[in-house]
């Protein structure tokens, strides 16, 4: 999602990646839905207006793909339930956010079940990335995959300065990770994140 500015550019490429891990084409489209709002979110998207924003291309054609909808009109309000969830907190009082994957029915591995919870957690703490993934890690289901997503979403909106580097550097294989010319494996994916701001990868 980082790697392309243009929705089109992304839409094939994403439907490409997808259809490498699923057959079914709901998830699919989930899959899809998921990589195209870390996308939106990327290029500055508000919370607020992503169904407006997802509405405004939908109707377009992708090259490379037949249909004139690539994503279902209700897929593009699973990232969106959260935003509304998150205004009305008297109608969803979560004494503990640990337990929100209970509501969502992400204790198990369907990707469509994970989603709803990973998009509230990522928008609920969206300034603090710890606490995002903190909050996602201790959930009770397969949190380890929801937490995934999580890192996926609260990265796009906090950005590489965002993300504490502790999570970044100090990793046992850190240092085989870092190309050559840059003294840590954060300065390098900072410089990375910089070059795709400028368009010039």
């Amino acid at each position: 999602a980082a790697l392309y500015r243009d929705p089109w550019d992304l839409i094939p490429k994403a439907f490409e990646f997808a259809r490498m891990i699923y057959s079914d084409p709901a998830y699919i489209q989930s899959h899809v839905m998921y990589i195209l709002t870390v996308q939106a979110l990327i290029n500055g998207v508000p919370l607020e207006t992503l169904v407006g924003y997802f509405q405004a291309i939908n109707y377009q054609k992708a090259e490379g793909y037949a249909e004139n909808k690539y994503i279902p009109y209700d897929e593009m309000h699973t990232p969106h339930n959260a935003v509304n969830m998150l205004k009305k907190p008297h109608l969803f009082p979560f004494p503990d956010d640990r337990f929100v994957t209970l509501m969502f029915g992400g204790l198990d591995c369907h990707v469509k079940h994970l989603q709803p919870a990973a998009y509230y957690f990522s928008y609920k703490y969206c300034n603090d990335f710890e606490k995002a993934i903190l909050t996602a890690v201790n959930s009770i289901g397969n949190n380890m995959a929801c937490a995934t997503m999580v890192g996926g979403l609260t990265g796009a909106m906090a950005g590489i300065n965002g993300i504490p580097k502790k999570f970044i550097d100090g990793l046992a294989n850190d240092k085989s990770l870092i190309p050559g010319g840059f003294p840590s494996q954060s300065e390098y994916l900072l410089d990375l994140a910089q070059t795709i701001a400028d368009g010039t990868k």
